[in-house]
């Protein structure tokens, strides 16, 4: 028996699958990076909306029906901007 591989087209085939995959971590990688960084950014300063609507204060005429809401956006925030500058 011989050590070659029965299919002859195996080698170009592997390159072909690793350009789509290239081809397609570029894309992701062109879509995530900026909705990572804004991800990323909003986690940090949706923070500082906290205090004032703890405060009893309203922020842009809305009160404390919007804290369980900031809350929820701030967590999102928090896990889609996660891998950002990793």
């Amino acid at each position: 028996m011989s050590n070659s591989s029965p299919l002859k087209n195996e080698r170009p085939h592997q390159s072909n699958s690793l350009l789509d995959e290239l081809t397609n971590s570029l894309g992701s990688r062109i879509l995530t990076r900026p909705v990572q960084f804004t991800a990323f950014w909003s986690a940090i300063a949706l923070p500082f909306f906290y205090i004032p609507l703890i405060a009893g204060e309203t922020v842009f005429g809305v009160g404390m029906e919007l804290l369980p809401l900031l809350f929820v956006a701030n967590v999102v925030a928090l896990v889609v901007g996660h891998g950002h500058k990793q």
